[in-house]
């Protein structure tokens, strides 16, 4: 590379340069037969166990193992760049030499072996260029994609690996084998890895060649094969293009993003400048930092594949606040090469300039996916709705409403959005954040299929139920996480419905102990009876350590735990006539109508189930009581 400090000056100074002296301006050495040994000063180190060696010009530490030569240890103590450390050896040695320019360009950012392999990886890169027309098949190949002119070539790094002559080449060049094999150009078995295809130089965002892409010449190869992922070549943090598009980018604030290589040249033959493609990848969270500034304009293949990579892109630019996202939509079943070459270049242009929002992409994907656009199913609109909070919960209130009047509109289900970014600093633990519309103001229990008998349904008094639910409201919340412990099938039903959430709501005070629970009852099942009971009290025990078991007696007269669960659960569950698989279902009404009632901190559906049987047990002793004293009297009476 023209801008790299010329290899032979570089391997003068290193030379030149004693590692003994140089170490020795940072750490106590004491020589020690043909070594010098010092304290580390990579690691707290109390016995010297870092050793220089002169012969060899290197250190190692035998307690870290951090080794390496004089600009390795000037690179990790002083933290300089491969470049600085050679400037700081130069000055010593009092060589003078202009370091200004090449600190300023891109391969300050490299060390010593990066540099090594972005060179070597340079003039591969050239070899294939200039072996590109010397092979029919590589000629037929490029006349028949288009890809003839040279400055297409050159612009895209078009190349032709042929054979093994890039051995022969670089054998000429004194670069090793080694090389060869960290550079990613040879295999283990010092094969060259690309054999009869055409490559694509693939340049990082500086412009350096850090790998290459390369397409089968025939069916009987895979079609693409890419360089070994190192952290010089990331396939999901690199942009093919970037560095040619950028300045355009900056030019007109608008990114345009691509699958692959011929899509982005289509889009340059048709004088769009400000285009990259994907790596065979989906966009990445690597890939945010070049996109931030920028409109991002998503034009991917119209198949299912190319779809669902829309919309996890979209996903991801969303989660990372880039809002201001547009899909370019292609209602022709071909790429953007097919469009250029069968369709035209007016026909391209006039494809990209019909766009849609990302937020209305979404909406109408998870319509589509969730089969919503021809008829309504509940769990299939719970679905699509749990999908739209999640993916919409880092929007702003105005693109959060805009969603939730629509899908109101389609389904008559009403999406309530928590602002994830709040809630991630202060609350730890997921909060349901919908509704059914359809759930009553008030609580009705045969809204919940159960049978209590209505004639009694009539006698309880609201202001007795409110008092009641008052007192009740935690005991009842535990003696719930109880019940879901000894009765798994429940839990798991729950679980298994994507329904956690309807356990948070009705625990919205609790949920450290849920969460404390749910680890528990990870390992309940494997346990034998007598362990599982163990743990079971040992749930219980972390219970009443919130609130003590003399308070729980306190709180409900007298009641025994065992008995509260046996009066408001079975009561409340045995009476529900549904299937496991229906619970879900039957209990989100509840879960709703308690979201709406969680200032109160009501959870009225097992208060008032335990009230009504306590008004019943009352009643029921009266009776007894009226019966036995009717029988006394006339008992009396008779004698």
């Amino acid at each position: 590379m023209s801008n790299f400090i010329p290899k032979e000056f570089i391997n003068s100074i290193q030379k030149q340069s004693n590692i003994v002296d140089v170490i020795s301006e940072f750490l106590s050495l004491q020589k020690r037969g043909n070594n010098y040994i010092g304290l580390c000063p990579f690691h707290q180190d109390n016995t010297p166990s870092f050793t220089v060696n002169e012969a060899k010009q290197i250190y190692k530490c035998f307690a870290c193992n951090e080794s390496g030569n004089v600009v390795t240890f000037l690179t990790k103590m002083k933290g300089y760049s491969f470049i600085e450390a050679i400037e700081f050896l130069a000055q010593k040695l009092n060589i003078d030499f202009d370091f200004e320019s090449y600190k300023k360009s891109n391969i300050s950012k490299y060390n010593e072996q990066d540099l090594e392999i972005i060179e070597t990886l340079s003039l591969a890169n050239n070899f294939f260029k200039t072996k590109v027309l010397t092979s029919k098949s590589a000629k037929d190949y490029l006349n028949k994609r288009k890809l003839d002119d040279i400055s297409i070539r050159n612009q895209f790094d078009i190349g032709y690996a042929k054979n093994n002559s890039l051995i022969t080449y670089f054998e000429k060049s004194n670069i090793s084998e080694k090389q060869l094999i960290e550079a990613g150009l040879l295999n283990s078995d010092l094969r060259q890895l690309f054999w009869d295809r055409i490559t694509f130089g693939i340049r990082n965002e500086y412009g350096d060649i850090v790998g290459f892409s390369a397409r089968a010449l025939n069916n009987s190869q895979a079609k693409y094969i890419n360089s070994p992922e190192t952290h010089l070549f990331k396939k999901s943090e690199l942009l093919y293009n970037y560095h040619n598009a950028k300045n355009e980018i900056q030019a007109k604030k608008s990114i345009i993003i691509v699958e692959g290589f011929m899509d982005v040249i289509a889009l340059y033959k048709a004088e769009i400048f400000n285009v990259v493609g994907l790596m065979g990848t989906a966009l990445t969270q690597k890939h945010i930092r070049l996109l931030k500034k920028y409109e991002v304009n998503l034009f991917l293949d119209n198949d299912n594949a190319g779809q669902e990579a829309t919309f996890k892109s979209i996903e991801i630019l969303f989660k990372a606040n880039i809002s201001n996202v547009k899909i370019i939509i292609n209602h022709l079943s071909k790429d953007p090469d097919e469009i250029l070459q069968n369709e035209g270049k007016e026909k391209l242009l006039e494809i990209l300039q019909n766009k849609k929002s990302a937020v209305d992409f979404i909406y109408d994907f998870l319509l589509r996916k969730f089969n919503l656009l021809d008829h309504i199913d509940f769990d299939l609109v719970q679905k699509a709705a749990n999908e739209l909070i999640r993916i919409f919960s880092y929007s702003s209130d105005e693109i959060q409403n805009y969603i939730a009047e629509k899908f109101y509109k389609e389904t008559n289900y009403k999406l309530l959005f928590v602002n994830k970014q709040i809630q991630d600093e202060l609350v730890p633990n997921e909060i349901p954040d919908y509704v059914l519309n359809e759930a009553p103001s008030h609580f009705d229990q045969y809204y919940f299929k159960t049978e209590l008998d209505q004639k009694y349904a009539k006698k309880v008094s609201k202001s007795i139920i409110a008092s009641v639910a008052e007192k009740l409201h935690k005991p009842l919340n535990f003696t719930l996480l109880i019940y879901l412990i000894k009765f798994p099938r429940i839990y798991e039903s729950l679980i298994e419905n994507e329904s956690k959430d309807a356990i948070y709501a009705l625990l919205a005070d609790d949920l450290d102990i849920f969460l404390n629970i749910e680890e528990y009852y990870e390992n309940i099942n494997s346990q034998t009876p007598s362990l599982r009971e163990a743990i079971i009290s040992k749930i219980k025990e972390s219970i009443f350590q919130a609130i003590p078991k003399q308070e729980l007696d306190k709180i409900l007269k007298g009641a025994p735990l065992d008995q509260v669960e046996e009066q408001a659960f079975d009561e409340f569950f045995n009476n529900i006539n549904i299937s496991d698989n229906q619970i879900t279902f039957y209990l989100r009404p509840y879960v709703d109508y308690c979201l709406k009632q969680r200032e109160k901190q009501t959870n009225l559906v097992l208060h008032e189930v335990l009230e009504k049987r306590k008004q019943l047990t009352l009643l029921q002793s009266l009776k007894n009581k009226k019966i036995r004293i009717k029988a006394n009297k006339k008992r009396n009476e008779g004698e």
